[in-house]
């Protein structure tokens, strides 16, 4: 079901769903693996589900005030909740959600685009909330992939009377820890660093990209 409400320089659109899962295949630890011997295998569950909503919305920022420059700033969000879980026939199996899906994602920016100078600027956040990498067994717990921020930005500049373009990408500034992790303590689901262990933690680094492009009209030679 989606819901969408449209005003000049404003967009909302809200939705619902429901998915279904017949034998759904999932990452899984091996039936012989320990703590300190892991080994990976791919498992069909008996069967899943997953609900949820969707929120997206974009809204131009001259309410502020009367600047003639905030007709170019647009601000936009997108928030997803999930709700999931697998269910089986096996005794003892307790329910839980979903390998590799996350119970929520947040995408939000903010993006500065001017005709008159050709200038571009954009802004990103996302994050994804804590979820299964990888099923435990009954040795080892669920394996975690710990949610972070990422921030990225975007900077361009129409030159040689628009038929050329420089643009610079800076990607997740922030350059926050990617971090699995065992899930050993009482807290389900939320990194303890007294209880859990950490199965990796590595930082991918910022990456900066500069480029230019020139646009070659044919139709006009």
């Amino acid at each position: 079901m989606n819901i969408i409400h449209r005003q000049e320089k404003r967009f909302l659109t809200f939705s619902v769903f429901y998915k279904n899962f017949q034998n759904p295949i999932e990452q899984v630890t091996d039936g012989s693996s320990t703590a300190d011997n892991l080994k990976f295998s791919y498992q069909n569950a008996d069967k899943a589900y997953t609900y949820g909503f969707e929120l997206d919305v974009r809204k131009k920022l001259n309410f502020l005030c009367d600047a003639s420059w905030l007709e170019n700033l647009i601000a936009f969000a997108n928030f997803t909740y999930l709700k999931s879980e697998v269910r089986s026939s096996i005794p003892g199996f307790q329910t839980r959600q979903l390998q590799g899906l996350s119970p929520f994602l947040i995408n939000a920016g903010i993006q500065y685009n001017s005709p008159a100078t050709g200038l571009s600027v954009s802004g990103l956040y996302n994050r994804i909330g804590d979820r299964i990498g990888k099923v435990g067994n009954e040795s080892v717990p669920n394996i975690y992939e710990k949610g972070r921020d990422i921030f990225d930005l975007q900077i361009s500049k129409k030159v040689l009377k628009n038929k050329g373009e420089i643009k610079l990408n800076v990607s997740d500034i922030l350059n926050q820890s990617n971090v699995s992790f065992l899930n050993f303590g009482p807290n389900n689901k939320t990194y303890n660093r007294a209880d859990d262990a950490v199965y990796y933690s590595y930082k991918s680094g910022t990456n900066f990209t500069i480029g230019f492009s020139y646009n070659i009209d044919l139709k006009n030679k």
